[in-house]
């Protein structure tokens, strides 16, 4: 079963984090993920509330875009799914974006 690790005869459930967890297809995804038994923390600079009821263990509001926020973000956690857009001002590129820009693939 996907999400199932069994250390020493003990079912653990993955802890997950969800980046840009606040819009809408992350916060569906957070919520499959959470409802299938995982441990999951959602982290986004806005929430937009697309879901109402509870879908995730832990709700972040960061940047990031800050490396410490990364590493913060991430203690802790076994799996990362990046949702988080880059922003890219209208008018420019990619080539004018931050070199610690995350890019969404």
């Amino acid at each position: 079963m996907h999400g199932i690790r069994v250390l020493r005869g003990e079912v653990i459930m993955e802890r997950i984090l969800v980046a840009g967890g606040g819009g809408f297809i992350g916060s569906h995804l957070a919520r499959h993920l959470y409802l299938q038994g995982n441990f999951v923390r959602v982290v986004d600079v806005k929430f937009d509330e697309y879901i109402q009821e509870k879908y995730c263990n832990e709700k972040l509001r960061m940047d990031l875009r800050l490396w410490e926020n990364c590493v913060a973000a991430t203690k802790g956690i076994d799996k990362v799914y990046n949702l988080a857009p880059i922003w890219v001002a209208s008018g420019s590129s990619l080539k004018s974006a931050p070199k610690s820009c995350m890019i969404t693939l």
